[in-house]
């Protein structure tokens, strides 16, 4: 396939009011090869997106936006194989976003319009995996996200042997003054390192959720159970950085409101609603890590060592995660009951 640049300019228009738009958090997602990134905003609202793959940023201009004064800054995993750095900043009565890549990028762009407003961004190694273990990572991240019919063209591309198996880094031979060659083998991935080296300082709840599933490929050894770990965590993820998020920024709407209509007090009503079912989620999430605590592999690598410190420590911080949601659920009561 040629490679060549990508220099995509797109102006959306969705329906927005005349005031000002927030943005109300960022998540992503590392999928190894694939990186998702998910802005939430309060409604609809006038963007601008230009991807430069050449000079390796995406640039995301919105329009009559301001950023929630207290929403989390933008963390990313420093293992993160494509995105090098996010920066978020106001330009006038706008806002502007900017994101780095660490190398040539492919990228896709949609929206979604449910109680809130969603620009996702995926960001892609290359367009087209070139060798079967990269397909099978694609495979994963279509499957995962719901992508079927993407998924079934590349499980049939795999079945038909399509791509070719990844070429280890040769050893490369270094010359002496004496003419001996001596081998010199190529640095190993981060992942082999001690799993201290991997986990940042963890101080409060929300560092655990700093933590990503490691860079590993799907033939490693103990692929699905970490797998099946950091999806309990991605579980764990969305209730307490989206559901909960969301519920906090509705009351906190309503409590700076001068006036208050039916609309919103229904949407207040669904987001009570939507919150008094995580306790019994919380719970069935902590017997999950348990139980995947339980079955750890007996060969204890560098991996596995780092999954088994993010599921203890997911467990360690389950009681105060459960005292938050309790605790949002009493004050959804009190003001329903105003």
């Amino acid at each position: 396939m040629i490679k060549k640049a990508l220099i995509m300019t797109l102006f959306v228009l969705a329906t927005y009011s005349l005031a000002a738009q927030q943005l109300m958090h960022f998540y992503y997602k590392d999928y190894q090869e694939i990186s998702r990134l998910v802005f939430v905003f309060d409604s609809s609202l006038f963007f601008k997106v230009n991807m430069d793959t050449d000079n390796q940023f995406i640039d995301i201009e919105l329009s009559h936006c301001k950023k929630l004064a207290s929403m989390l800054p933008v963390q990313m995993n420093q293992n993160n194989l494509l995105i090098d750095h996010i920066s978020i900043s106001p330009k006038g009565k706008d806002l502007n976003i900017r994101i780095n890549t660490k190398k040539n990028f492919y990228g896709e762009m949609f929206t979604i319009k449910n109680e809130n407003f969603k620009l996702v961004l995926d960001i892609y190694n290359s367009e087209e995996p070139d060798n079967i273990e990269s397909a099978k990572i694609y495979l994963d991240f279509y499957q995962k996200v719901s992508l079927f019919n993407r998924a079934n063209a590349m499980k049939k591309r795999i079945n038909k042997n399509d791509f070719p198996k990844k070429q280890n880094k040769a050893i490369t031979l270094i010359s002496t003054k004496s003419n001996e060659m001596i081998p010199v083998e190529p640095e190993k991935d981060i992942v082999d390192k001690e799993p201290q080296a991997l986990l940042p300082k963890i101080k409060h709840s929300n560092d655990l959720f700093q933590l990503m599933m490691p860079a590993i490929a799907p033939t490693h050894p103990n692929y699905q159970w970490i797998k099946d770990a950091f999806e309990i965590h991605r579980d764990l993820r969305k209730i307490m950085m989206e559901d909960y998020e969301t519920a906090r920024l509705t009351l906190n709407q309503y409590r700076e409101a001068i006036k208050v209509d039916v609309s919103f007090l229904e949407k207040l009503s669904a987001e009570h609603n939507q919150i008094a079912k995580h306790p019994v989620s919380l719970n069935a999430i902590k017997l999950r890590a348990e139980k995947q605590l339980n079955n750890a592999p007996s060969q204890k690598n560098a991996e596995v060592r780092y999954t088994l410190t993010m599921l203890n420590t997911l467990i360690a911080y389950m009681p105060e995660l459960q005292k938050n949601i309790q605790d949002m659920i009493d004050e959804y009561q009190k003001t329903l009951n105003r």
